[in-house]
């Protein structure tokens, strides 16, 4: 995966759009078995790579919409409808290249509504501020240990409930911007301990809105670093 490639494209195509004075992107969000049906590929790892890597392409994408002020809507995907859909509109589907032009035009139908996920759906403010002792986890993400991309912190609580989290893109900041940021939430937080996850994890996605799966310690994990 040239994440580096995936990176530069995902900066040019939001530079684009906020050229064009673009004030909202809608975008697809395919899980890999609709994925695979519309693409007709077989279940195997290059097939799972190159679905990853249009995820991450989209992961990248948002952030860059955002951070320029254009709002961004995901849209689930399911390979069926899309397909009925272009055949009713006579789009060619024949490369990936008009599949892509395809799920691009399908989900900017006004009849489509946002995927509606709640993977990461932070604890109401009454939890919030009931006194549960919080802590934090840390995780770097990257396809290598020497090529890390992301750095996630978690405020949450023992059980694994997530009050709040930070995803800093290592392309925006430098690593110390990046670890100060974490010590501005956690400290804002109060955390009462925090965790470094020892190892670089490959960036998983989810798949019905296509945001970072991040990590939170395990209670057997903190039981290590407490006296």
């Amino acid at each position: 995966m040239n994440t580096l490639q995936i990176i530069k494209s995902a900066q040019e195509n939001a530079d684009r759009a906020a050229a064009q004075g673009a004030r909202g992107v809608r975008l697809p969000v395919v899980s890999f078995e609709d994925w695979r049906n519309f693409h007709g590929r077989k279940d195997d790892l290059s097939a799972r790579e190159a679905h990853r890597a249009e995820q991450k392409r989209n992961y990248y994408f948002k952030r860059f919409l955002e951070a320029k002020g254009i709002g961004v809507a995901m849209v689930t995907c399911r390979a069926d409808p899309v397909r009925e859909w272009a055949v009713e509109n006579d789009h060619p589907m024949q490369s990936q290249g008009e599949r892509l032009h395809v799920l691009a035009h399908y989900v900017n139908q006004p009849d489509l509504p946002p995927a509606q996920c709640v993977h990461k759906r932070p604890l109401t403010a009454d939890m919030a501020g009931s006194g549960l002792e919080l802590n934090a986890t840390l995780t770097t993400y990257g396809e290598s240990p020497d090529a890390p991309e992301i750095l996630s912190t978690v405020v949450h609580t023992r059980d694994g409930g997530v009050l709040e989290s930070l995803e800093v893109l290592g392309v925006e900041h430098s690593p110390q911007e990046a670890f100060d940021l974490a010590m501005d939430l956690m400290s804002r937080h109060g955390v009462r301990n925090a965790f470094q996850d020892p190892q670089v994890r490959r960036p998983e996605f989810c798949p019905d809105c296509n945001e970072l799966l991040v990590h939170t310690a395990s209670a057997q994990e903190y039981s290590r670093i407490q006296p």
